[in-house]
């Protein structure tokens, strides 16, 4: 097994769905997520009644919120004590760490899909505070760490800045990604939204930015994180671009003030792509399915053939 090239590829054909490994994030090679535990989705959305009986898990690691500086979409924003940009109540009783990085397509669709619901139900109802860290895997995404300085840069301008480069940087991905001249669109990006670009270039040339990107992929490295995007609800781990529900799921039962699930071994649950919604087509992405396989043939169809396979 250890001679790839004598292995000869391998097709699995099954009557019904064949459950595997898959993956919903960004990873390096061979990273495997850590195990997250199954929630189950509410059946009811949630209240916009504070929930008493939750106790806000404070941050450590010099994450603690600083008092918010201004406001992005009706939602404050600030920094925390060592400069992560955060959004929503520096108060909140639930608090979720993000690691993630601007040129991974998970990460994206979770920005795209899942963010939005989230910012809506949690952020602007003060229930929620959210905090971003970095964690560009260069050795997939090349482009990944200069788009991380560009976000820290346009943060150096403010709060306010840092998320608007940030979801310009996620927006408009496709037009820089793998592109030689990514620098010179981030520098466009800070003119487009008014940032003082001589200030935003000469960060951005400097390199300044980046002992603090590496500080974050130690920090996330010491707490298990493999893949992007990775969260920590109150410390919790959910590892890829889940749906809402779960993160709804898991949102509601902290602010009860309850305790959530053991994370159950790999091999004790299905992975996404292996579930109904995960194997759908994706109505963003003709082709895909909603886990980011690409597919061929009816998606109706009663026989489902998956192939395991590379290019060498």
């Amino acid at each position: 097994m250890k001679n790839h090239h004598l292995i000869p590829c391998l097709m699995l054909l099954a009557l019904a769905v064949i459950i595997t490994v898959g993956l919903v994030g960004c990873g390096r090679p061979a990273a495997r997520p850590k195990p997250t535990a199954t929630l189950v989705p509410p059946t009811v959305p949630p209240t916009d009644t504070p929930q008493p009986t939750a106790t806000q898990a404070v941050p450590t690691d010099g994450l603690k919120p600083l008092p918010s500086t201004g406001e992005v979409d009706s939602i404050p924003v600030g920094f925390t004590q060592d400069g992560h940009a955060y959004r929503g109540n520096p108060n909140a009783a639930v608090v979720i760490v993000e690691y993630s990085e601007f040129q991974c397509p998970f990460c994206g669709r979770h920005e795209r899909t899942t963010a939005p619901q989230i910012k809506e139900i949690y952020l602007k109802s003060g229930k929620v505070l959210h905090i971003f860290r970095d964690f560009p895997l260069e050795s997939i995404h090349g482009q990944a760490r200069k788009a991380a300085e560009a976000a820290r840069c346009a943060a150096e301008q403010g709060a306010e800045r840092f998320w608007a480069m940030h979801d310009l940087l996620f927006e408009r991905v496709g037009q820089w990604a793998e592109q030689p001249d990514a620098v010179e669109r981030f520098k466009s990006y800070a003119q487009e939204l008014e940032l003082d670009s001589i200030a935003f270039d000469e960060c951005l040339d400097s390199g300044r930015t980046s002992p603090a990107i590496d500080a974050d992929l130690a920090a996330g490295e010491a707490q298990g994180v493999e893949g992007t995007p990775t969260f920590f609800l109150n410390n919790y781990p959910l590892v890829g671009a889940q749906p809402f529900t779960i993160f709804q799921a898991a949102i509601d039962t902290l602010l009860a003030g309850k305790p959530l699930p053991t994370p159950e071994p790999p091999e004790a649950r299905i992975p996404y792509w292996a579930t109904a919604e995960g194997m759908s087509p994706d109505p963003d992405r003709p082709g895909y399915t909603k886990a980011g396989d690409a597919f061929m043939g009816d998606a109706k169809a009663e026989v489902i053939l998956i192939e395991f396979s590379d290019f060498q």
